[in-house]
């Protein structure tokens, strides 16, 4: 039965097979973590050799410009470098970092401040809008002290629900070394992004050419 797609494509869904593999595994299984996650970057990598092995006879000039543009991008580069280090010399580089997240730990500050109005003037010389006011204070104050006295309760509880919460470990993983390409930038991010602009690629050469 003949698959669908170009080559270069159906290596891009076994990159991402892999990929996902690599996730299910978490770094607790860190062993089947470590093949999977290989494997994604060596397949990635194996596509813009594909592209140029299906379709460079169809127009030379073109493919090479679309590839060495291709290749020349920062995270392309790396990538390119690191498929060749985990084939020639050994197991790609992983730097582990571990964080503990805690409750909100917001600090709970709550009170209650009662204000008062003293007019300056007798009551027969006021304004009817003023009388008015100081009457329906009288009345609504005690309901809307009541009212504010509640929801200053609800609030303090969430924020005590919220510093009660258990602490969690979480861990990132990032490429060893200092390009500048990935520093500061998780590995699983930097991967999906390179199979991401892969896609475009394959996305490109297939609109031009057609499937092989």
């Amino acid at each position: 039965m003949e698959r669908e797609g170009s080559l270069a494509r159906r290596t891009l869904q076994k990159a991402r097979f892999f990929l996902t593999l690599a996730e299910e595994a978490g770094i607790e299984n860190h062993e089947a973590f470590d093949y999977c996650f290989e494997a994604t970057i060596v397949f990635g990598r194996s596509i813009a050799h594909h592209l140029r092995k299906q379709y460079i006879k169809r127009d030379r000039a073109w493919c090479r410009t679309q590839l060495d543009t291709l290749e020349a991008e920062p995270l392309n580069n790396f990538f390119i470098s690191t498929r060749n280090f985990i084939l020639k010399q050994g197991e790609v580089g992983i730097r582990r970092t571990f964080g503990i997240e805690v409750g909100s730990g917001s600090l709970i500050i709550s009170g209650h401040a009662a204000v008062r109005v003293i007019r300056g003037s007798s009551w027969y010389k006021r304004h009817p809008w003023v009388l008015w006011e100081d009457f329906v204070r009288t009345v609504l104050g005690p309901w809307r002290e009541w009212r504010e006295a509640r929801a200053e309760t609800r609030r303090i509880a969430a924020l005590r629900r919220e510093a009660r919460k258990p602490s969690k470990t979480t861990v990132r993983l990032y490429f060893a070394g200092d390009c500048p390409a990935v520093k500061g930038r998780p590995a699983l991010e930097l991967v999906h992004e390179f199979l991401r602009r892969l896609e475009k690629e394959v996305d490109t050469f297939e609109g031009r050419f057609g499937q092989p």
